[in-house]
């Protein structure tokens, strides 16, 4: 009931609701010395009429107290000019019809600044936590933005993403989920400085206005991920969230645009690997440059800028041919050259890897049926692969199906795939790789000794080939610890029945240090780089150097 009698109109101004009741106060004096000028109550019944605007805009301005004091007030005052007279001039029952009208309005007038005020709220937050949202944030950026003078940081944006929402969702429900973020939000509010104001502006993500006098955000920062490490209760159970932040100090300059900037330093700090990081200019120029790239991958492929070239791989016992590793290039019309360790790691986090996996090794098995599909010529082509892909049920049986569409043997194809990205979820990994195992194509661990966890799981993965990662062969004659876990790593896979492959392959000395160390194969730059396929057909082991 209180909410219903606040005052109504709640988008009129303050100043011009006391405009409007003050036209309405003047109006009714006017109506009144209007009306004893024409001699009232001799002509009440042609002109007490005008008496109702100004009441109705008492009532639109205050509601239903501007009506009955208005009311009063010109009853009293009509009173007065009628001498004191009720009978005569039926001074109550027009004065009540007056009233009685200016009732009706101002009712009209808070049921409409009721519900006005309702649907405001339900814009302006988000239903299911009650807590303030996007539209809410956006306008409390535009207040903040619209007084600040640039240059002047001490006022930042922090945008926090609960990475593991979902789970918990799944797990007790969205009732759960929203009552733990209210918990969260007050913790967010509680770090920062008086007069900070949190928002839930989107379900996994929360955000914070705050003002930081000493200009110190590597302080907040600090506070911020620390009070996060604390689980929050829910029926007595500890709930962690896992999370990230995103830091933007305030410019005046970049308006609402500031979300997008904490949520691509997000990014990147999902990207390095850590809690939280403060957005930089860069980081905005990158993530535009990506979106690009991968906006432009579909006609890269088309138009021939994205292609294959081919490194050999060389058996050391006999420095002959062994095969070839596809590698992706991008020569891009505006960018220029595009290296594959910018635009690979793009296209990994989205689902564009499924399609481009599948390009690449559909090119490279056309290069394998033109250039070495016959029997005396036959060489295997490496393709690398995606975590992502072994998550996809259906990419053997699409790996099954383009060896048969260019009548190729599976042996023809070798599939690469790093330990780390094995261990990313390595039952599922394991069971796309048997499946692969049982085309059957060859299969190759990628990196090997990068990860943390592969011997766990070595022996039981269906792979017949092991490369070791160039960060050793680069030490393996400067460190004495280096080369014994590269003899190690020789051992354990030969025990396991595989061959290995040492990649990064630069100086001689590397060479002949692998070769005492009985490793089988060889890839790098002493022996070639990747070259375009017409290089490639032709190329020779007698190119490379001999033992």
């Amino acid at each position: 009931m209180r909410e219903f009698f606040r005052l109504p109109c709640p988008g009129l101004a303050l100043k011009w609701r006391a405009i409007v009741a003050t036209l309405g106060a003047v109006g009714l004096v006017v109506c009144v010395l209007w009306l004893q000028g024409l001699g009232w109550p001799d002509t009440q019944g042609a002109s007490s009429g005008l008496l109702l605007l100004p009441l109705v805009l008492l009532a639109v301005s205050l509601g239903v107290g501007g009506a009955i004091v208005g009311g009063l007030v010109a009853t009293t005052i009509l009173f007065q000019l009628g001498g004191g007279l009720l009978s005569s001039s039926g001074l109550w029952l027009r004065s009540a019809n007056f009233t009685a009208v200016a009732l009706v309005v101002a009712a009209f007038a808070h049921l409409q600044g009721y519900y006005q005020r309702r649907l405001f709220h339900a814009m302006t937050h988000d239903p299911g936590t009650g807590l303030p949202g996007r539209l809410a944030l956006w306008r409390a950026l535009d207040r903040q933005l619209a007084g600040r003078e640039p240059g002047v940081p001490k006022n930042g944006l922090v945008v926090i993403t609960l990475d593991n929402l979902q789970d918990i969702t799944t797990t007790f429900g969205y009732e759960a989920a929203d009552v733990l973020i209210a918990q969260l939000w007050q913790r967010l509010v509680d770090v920062f400085y008086p007069g900070a104001r949190a928002y839930h502006y989107h379900r996994e993500r929360l955000a914070v206005l705050f003002h930081d006098p000493d200009d110190d955000l590597d302080v907040l920062m600090g506070k911020l991920v620390e009070r996060f490490e604390t689980s929050v209760l829910y029926e007595g159970v500890p709930i962690h969230f896992t999370s990230l932040f995103g830091f933007v100090r305030l410019n005046g300059r970049d308006g609402r645009n500031v979300i997008t900037q904490a949520e691509a330093a997000i990014e990147t700090a999902r990207e390095q690997g850590i809690r939280s990081v403060i957005y930089t200019a860069g980081m905005e120029r990158d993530r535009k440059r990506g979106l690009i790239l991968l906006g432009d991958l579909q006609t890269a492929k088309r138009d021939g800028s994205l292609t294959l070239h081919y490194q050999p791989k060389i058996r050391l016992a006999t420095m002959t041919l062994d095969s070839f590793e596809a590698l992706a290039r991008w020569e891009h019309p505006s960018l220029g050259t595009v290296s594959p360790a910018e635009f690979i790691p793009i296209v990994e986090h989205t689902d564009c890897i499924h399609s481009f996996s599948l390009w690449v090794t559909n090119q490279a098995l056309i290069a394998a049926r033109e250039h070495w599909g016959q029997a005396d010529k036959a060489i295997p082509i490496a393709v690398n692969i995606s975590s992502r892909n072994l998550t996809d049920h259906a990419f053997p049986a699409q790996i099954r199906a383009l060896l048969a569409k260019h009548k190729l043997s599976p042996q023809s194809l070798e599939l690469e795939v790093t330990e780390s990205e094995i261990m990313k979820n390595p039952k599922q990994a394991v069971a796309v790789l048997e499946k692969l195992s049982d085309i059957p194509v060859v299969i190759s661990i990628d990196d090997f000794g990068t990860g943390y966890s592969s011997l766990a799981y070595l022996h039981r993965l269906p792979a017949t080939t092991i490369k070791i990662d160039r960060g050793f062969i680069d030490k393996i004659n400067g460190d004495v610890g280096v080369r014994e876990i590269v003899a190690a790593a020789i051992d354990l896979a030969h025990a396991l029945g595989m061959q290995v492959i040492a990649e990064g392959i630069e100086t001689a000395d590397q060479l002949e240090t692998l070769h005492q160390l009985g490793c089988d194969l060889g890839q790098g730059f002493f022996f070639s780089p990747a070259m375009p396929i017409e290089k490639a057909a032709a190329w020779q082991p007698e190119a490379a150097v001999t033992l």
